[in-house]
């Protein structure tokens, strides 16, 4: 009797270990399932990614491609009007050339002038002082 008392327990613990083991495994199988279903999405999206990324590689050399040929052309404009703008000055810098000469002239005829008109006065006035300087001269003497 203990001999049938120790198979019956034994049979009951191993089938309670079978069923829990049924159970553990039935939850396993649906965790692998769900990691097969993540690595594939995975797989799908990553494949997606690298097309994507092909064709923004593609744009980013097209688009470069385009922003160098604008940036030629905004450099060749500056470039042009840098000209533009050093003939302007060039030119400018004739015409005052031309302008500060005539000035010189006019600046140097009424310096003339005015030193002829300087001299003359100052012809006057020595003239005045050497009457005045003949006057008193008289008086002393007849002093």
């Amino acid at each position: 009797m203990k001999a049938d008392i120790f198979f019956f327990i034994t049979a009951v613990a191993v089938v309670l270990l079978t069923l829990l083991l049924l159970v553990v495994l039935y939850y396993v199988i649906r965790i692998l399932r769900q990691a097969s279903k993540l690595t594939q999405t995975v797989t799908e999206e990553s494949e997606r990614l690298t097309d994507d990324l092909k064709v923004l590689r593609e744009n980013v050399y097209k688009s470069g491609a385009q922003i160098r040929d604008d940036a030629v052309e905004v450099s060749q404009k500056v470039r042009n009007e840098s000209e533009e703008v050093l003939q302007d000055l060039h030119s400018a810098r004739t015409v005052i050339k031309h302008d500060c000469r005539g000035m010189r002239r006019v600046f140097t005829f009424f310096s003339g002038l005015f030193k002829m008109n300087s001299e003359a006065s100052s012809n006057k006035s020595s003239r005045r002082k050497t009457i005045s300087s003949k006057k008193n001269n008289k008086s002393k003497k007849t002093n």
